[in-house]
């Protein structure tokens, strides 16, 4: 019982967390808060790592795939047979609260430019998605949907928080040192990405990634944007999105080369 009394709270709190979420994030840019919007502030911190605006678009796959899950998780408010309740699904609803919560105040750190404060709090938000993806392989097709979509974002978004933060610091102080940067930064990204990928063997997860390589490079080869300027940079971009396709592909047909194995093996 007193199980299915605190999921009952954590699925509620999650589900009203998620809320308010979504409404300042809304207004973040409808008020707009600070009177800047969060495109706005992003723009003011010029880097090579910012993909193209239309990459962007994935924040609305995001919140919806999250709000079916919280709502789901509402209408779902009963003990499993023999009244148990399944403590992975206790921790994912609060975590996913403490990641709204953390969501919301990074707004208004952002907005009010408080860059060093903006990546811890986008570092707490990564820390609970890193919590909530441990537990996530026993879950449904569609919660595993939601949050390894939802992680792989954050992964970028922290990537990008952290080179905001070096461009506020005035690190790197010039065009050189900038492409260098970046082009580690994407490196180093891939090597976190792709190893994520192959342990928690999420494709939701795989799928955000390209996308968001492929925001970087797009913005990187547009005419009207920084028009192939910087070769390194939209080089490790693209190598980047071909392993991360590479890898994406491995987990989605691995399940299925295992069967014909263990079939091969039966059969001999």
């Amino acid at each position: 019982m007193f199980r299915l009394e605190k999921r009952r709270f954590w699925v509620w709190f999650s589900l009203c967390a998620y809320g308010v979420m979504i409404l300042v994030n809304a207004l973040a840019n409808i008020i707009p808060i600070n009177n800047i919007t969060t495109g706005a502030v992003s723009d003011a911190y010029f880097n090579l790592f910012a993909p193209t605006g239309l990459t962007f678009a994935v924040w609305g796959v995001i919140y919806l795939l999250l709000g079916v899950y919280a709502v789901r998780q509402v209408l779902d408010l009963r003990p499993k047979a023999g009244g148990s309740v399944d403590p992975d699904n206790i921790r994912i609803n609060a975590f996913f609260a403490v990641s709204s919560l953390a969501n919301i105040v990074w707004i208004f750190a952002w907005h009010y430019r408080i860059i060093l404060l903006s990546l811890f709090l986008m570092l707490v938000i990564l820390a609970c998605l890193i919590l909530i993806s441990f537990p996530l392989r026993k879950q449904d097709p569609m919660t595993k949907a939601a949050f390894g979509v939802y992680f792989g974002w954050i992964t970028v978004a922290t990537i990008a928080n952290v080179t905001t933060f070096l461009v506020s610091v005035g690190v790197p102080d010039n065009t050189v040192g900038a492409t260098i940067q970046t082009a580690v930064i994407l490196l180093v990204g891939l090597a976190i990405a792709g190893l994520t990928i192959l342990i928690q063997k999420n494709i939701g997860y795989g799928l955000v990634l390209i996308w968001a390589y492929l925001g970087i490079y797009l913005k990187h080869i547009d005419p009207e944007q920084f028009d192939r300027g910087y070769a390194a940079v939209y080089n490790m971009a693209l190598f980047a999105m071909i392993v991360l396709i590479l890898l994406t592909a491995f987990i989605v047909v691995q399940p299925y080369l295992s069967r014909v194995k263990r079939k091969r093996k039966t059969a001999e």
